[in-house]
């Protein structure tokens, strides 16, 4: 089964804890303007993908 976790582009601790579970980033992505996190500050956000079984 594959998952798909997104996090802040500079949450250093959050993107290593992505990486040491072995999920692989896929891009960083920009966030639409409407969207509430883009409104709060944020504009960003890194996409990893996470094959769970492994």
């Amino acid at each position: 089964m594959i998952g798909m976790i997104t996090n802040d582009h500079t949450n250093h601790a959050s993107r290593r804890v992505c990486e040491k579970l072995g999920a692989r980033l896929l891009r960083v992505a920009p966030l639409p303007e409407w969207h509430e996190l883009y409104q709060n500050g944020q504009r960003f956000v890194n996409i990893f993908e996470w094959d769970i079984e492994a």
